[in-house]
């Protein structure tokens, strides 16, 4: 998997290069900044430790909450913010950018449980973000992603079958992808 925690992530570096060779962004970062969005919150108490001959008091510092940072999974820089991907003016951009054409993506699977940060700690982080650095942070899953713009060549490769199943009537080569299959190519010559 190189340096990415999952086949999403990995399957939208693939998505980011294609933008990249086309020139539709100048660069894109994998977890390179964190934000703090909370402090450390400590508390101190005394603690009175009786002696033999006295009283010890002793301050005691602990923590009550622990801070709280997040960790963008790709930081993408867009090249212009009027090509359809990164206009937050468009009618229905893909990604929203910061005003210096910076977008923050946060990559989530297909089929997330119920207790993962796709439901809970994710749209908090979101909101926290956006309300702490005014900075909105795209939420991406590669798939609808995919089945919405254009499918990057490597995953098109990738997701075959490798061998066949005659039961489900599979044959090696077959692919794997639930939807309309389309290149960057066919993608971009229907947006213009």
């Amino acid at each position: 998997m190189n340096k990415y925690k999952n086949k999403e992530e990995l399957y939208f570096s693939y998505y980011l290069d294609e933008l990249k060779k086309y020139d539709i962004i100048d660069s894109y970062t994998y977890e390179e900044e964190t934000f703090k969005l909370s402090e450390d919150i400590k508390y101190t108490h005394m603690k009175y430790t009786q002696l033999k001959t006295k009283v010890k008091k002793q301050a005691i510092t602990k923590s009550l909450l622990k801070p709280c940072t997040y960790t963008p999974d790709f930081i993408i820089l867009a090249n212009s913010p009027t090509d359809g991907f990164f206009n937050i003016a468009a009618n229905n951009p893909i990604f929203i950018s910061t005003n210096d054409l910076k977008c923050y993506v946060d990559v989530k699977g297909m089929f997330a449980g119920r207790t993962n940060s796709t439901q809970y700690t994710f749209p908090l982080k979101q909101k926290w973000m956006y309300q702490k650095y005014n900075i909105y942070t795209n939420k991406v899953v590669p798939e609808k992603l995919f089945a919405k713009t254009f499918t990057p060549k490597k995953v098109i490769e990738e997701e075959i079958f490798k061998r066949d199943n005659v039961k489900k009537g599979i044959k090696k080569g077959d692919s794997k992808l639930k939807f309309e299959v389309k290149t960057i190519e066919e993608y971009l010559k229907s947006i213009n």
